[in-house]
């Protein structure tokens, strides 16, 4: 497999209209985050300047760096920060790597429609909020989701416009020595996250692109020919 290759898949999009909101207030820890209640046609009918970004890729695939560093390239790129039950791991900071909730708080949001998306993982719940998604400040922000790939089938079949690409190691040898390198995860998780592999792989067909992250400045410019390919950014 070549060094950062990519290789694209079917793709389309889907015009949109606009329809009325219903907006609701609600509090994750000390934050206090606006959802926007959606009527039976959910987000499908909501305005779309840009379509949304959306990666997924194997634990250990390097989707965080990667897009710490297409944020250095592109300004306008927003990450749709992700609600979570785990407990904040060491240097993570509320509300820019996660909103941390407890179970109880995550439940009350899905049941006021306020998730784009929500799938447990492991023993936590993750899930993208509806107003990380929508009505942005500004118009120009590309809006990026990082999600699991069940979370992500989700999304897409909501109608939305969006570029899906999937992450890939260069090898399942160096996948395995990226996980043994955090230490904050215990052994039994770093198998637990090798042996969804085979469970994500049955997914990968729903994705626009592959993209093999060996070298993070070869993969970052392979990405942001993609965004330019699909008219997200112009180079």
């Amino acid at each position: 497999m070549s060094v950062s290759s990519t290789i694209e898949m079917q793709h389309g999009g889907c015009s949109s209209v606009v329809e009325p909101l219903i907006v609701v207030q609600v509090v994750v820890g000390s934050i206090p985050i606006i959802h926007p209640i959606i009527n039976n046609n959910t987000m499908k009918n909501a305005v779309q300047q840009h379509p949304l970004i959306l990666l997924s890729g194997f634990s250990g695939s390097g989707k965080g760096t990667l897009i710490k560093a297409l944020k250095l390239k592109v300004p306008s790129l927003y990450l749709a920060v992700s609600l979570t039950t785990r407990k904040k791991r060491a240097g993570e900071v509320e509300g820019k790597d996660y909103y941390f909730c407890s179970q109880e708080t995550f439940f009350k949001h899905k049941k006021n429609n306020a998730l784009l998306e929500y799938e447990q993982v492991h023993d936590a719940y993750y899930a993208t909020l509806k107003s990380e998604t929508t009505h942005r400040e500004n118009p120009e922000e590309r809006v990026i989701i990082e999600a699991d790939v069940k979370g992500i089938q989700t999304i897409q079949n909501l109608g939305l416009k969006t570029i899906s690409i999937f992450l890939l190691p260069p090898s399942i040898d160096v996948l395995k020595q990226r996980l043994q390198g955090r230490q904050s995860e215990s052994t039994e998780k770093q198998h637990l996250r090798l042996s969804r592999i085979k469970e994500e792989s049955h997914y990968m067909t729903y994705y626009d692109y592959f993209v093999v992250n060996d070298s993070l400045e070869t993969c970052t410019k392979e990405i942001l020919k993609l965004f330019e390919k699909e008219g997200i950014i112009g180079l």
